[in-house]
């Protein structure tokens, strides 16, 4: 399902490239009212549930880190050398993320 609200879009293109930069985490609607510059967790609240709602993001389930996304994998060093990758250029992709998700990519 495709979104149209452009905030909707900009939540989920945060937590994807939260979830590249820290593996098996997911930011916290704080964390994602300040980089989104958003006025409050109500208005979070209400995208996430329209991102449940589309099915671009699973339900939270009762803490305040358990947004994940559909169909995503949490790749370990192990399972990167299984499937051939370059697990020093994995880690050189999440230090860009976490420096975006931070706010120091440009």
């Amino acid at each position: 399902m495709s979104l149209s609200n452009q905030t909707e879009k900009r939540i989920l293109q945060f937590i994807q490239d939260y979830q590249r930069a820290y593996p098996g985490q997911a930011p916290t609607y704080r964390q994602v009212i300040d980089h989104l510059n958003l006025r409050s967790t109500g208005t979070v609240r209400y995208h996430i549930d329209k991102l449940v709602q589309a099915g671009m993001v699973n339900e939270p389930q009762g803490t305040h880190r358990s947004l994940t996304l559909r169909n995503s994998v949490l790749i370990t060093e192990e399972d990167a050398r299984f499937l051939g990758l370059d697990w020093n250029k994995l880690q050189t992709l999440r230090d860009t993320y976490r420096r975006k998700v931070n706010g120091r990519h440009r």
